[in-house]
């Protein structure tokens, strides 16, 4: 077994392991749990363990010093100290971008890509305006709520990669309930990809790609867990996500973030690839209807089609 073949088998492991967090299991002992089978999986890459030479310090201590920074940013901000929290993140990325090379764990959403939107019709609205597809308008924050990656108040846009997963997104709702249009890219994103790793993509990728993959897996982790308690006001699982998008609104070093949707329903077997949602955070002014003009200026919308209109 060579050492692509050993990442997809532990990429493969970390996925199945992290939908079997025990229901009691507080998230930071479940990060703990994950990220140390993960180590115990990487100290078996003998290669790429002995010849790590885009990296000032070897592999596993590499890995460790983003757990660090992921646990003690957890504790920044469970002890309330939240500009520390944010912070951690900030010196994170400040040292992956030291120890690992440009463009590391970076995705484009490149011209003509498609992408999808799919929203809930209100009760007494037969379909949506194509405009209304976008994210909530600025006007409309109060009717922001905590995401996975977005906080009270702070409207961001998300895409997901197909309409399958638009709908996974949505619980499954009934069909007839649903808009869905498509997005058009029409000038390129660059966003950090915190996705879990797919076989087809760990096969694409050199050397260098694959210990960069390695070392940031820990924060593909910390964004992927499920969150246990869909209704809670609180979701831990949300905390390292959306202390990334502070960093991300404050720095600027991408434009989003990719990631992998944690609602994904094995009975439909579609291909991982189509798993993905994008985030994108609003910038800038806002046009007459509250959306972000610099996101407008990229990217083209269809007007939305609704299964209950088209049978």
């Amino acid at each position: 077994m060579n050492n692509q073949e050993k990442i997809i088998h532990i990429i493969q492991h970390i996925k199945n392991i992290l939908h079997t967090r025990p229901k009691h299991m507080e998230l930071v002992d479940f990060y703990h749990n994950v990220f140390e089978q993960y180590k115990e999986k990487v100290a078996s890459l003998d290669d790429i363990i002995t010849r790590p030479k885009i990296l000032k310090e070897g592999l596993i201590e590499t890995i460790e010093k983003v757990e660090e920074r992921i646990y003690q940013s957890l504790d920044d901000y469970y002890a309330g100290r939240l500009s520390s929290a944010i912070a951690e993140m900030d010196f994170l990325f400040q040292e992956l971008d030291l120890l690992l090379p440009q463009k590391y764990n970076q995705y484009s959403m490149n011209q003509d890509d498609v992408w999808y939107r799919g929203r809930i019709k209100k009760e007494g609205i037969q379909i949506y305006a194509y405009r209304e597809m976008f994210h909530i308008p600025n006007h409309m924050r109060e009717n922001v709520s905590n995401q996975r990656f977005s906080f009270n108040g702070y409207p961001c846009l998300y895409l997901g990669k197909s309409i399958w997963t638009c709908w996974e997104e949505l619980d499954e709702a009934h069909l007839d309930d649903i808009c869905f249009a498509a997005v058009k890219i029409t000038k390129g994103f660059r966003v950090f990809d915190l996705s879990i790793p797919t076989a087809e993509s760990i096969h694409d990728k050199s050397t260098e790609e694959l210990i960069s993959m390695l070392v940031t897996m820990p924060l593909k982790i910390a964004c992927s867990v499920k969150t246990m308690n869909e209704g809670a006001n609180f979701k831990s699982e949300y905390i390292i996500p959306q202390l990334l998008m502070i960093e991300l609104i404050e720095h600027s070093r991408y434009d989003g973030y990719i990631f992998t949707s944690t609602k994904e329903n094995a009975t439909f077997g579609w291909n991982e690839k189509y798993l993905l949602n994008v985030v994108l955070p609003v910038s800038g002014e806002f046009d007459e209807n509250g959306l972000c003009i610099s996101l407008k200026e990229r990217m083209q919308i269809t007007n939305p089609i609704c299964h209950q209109y088209e049978i």
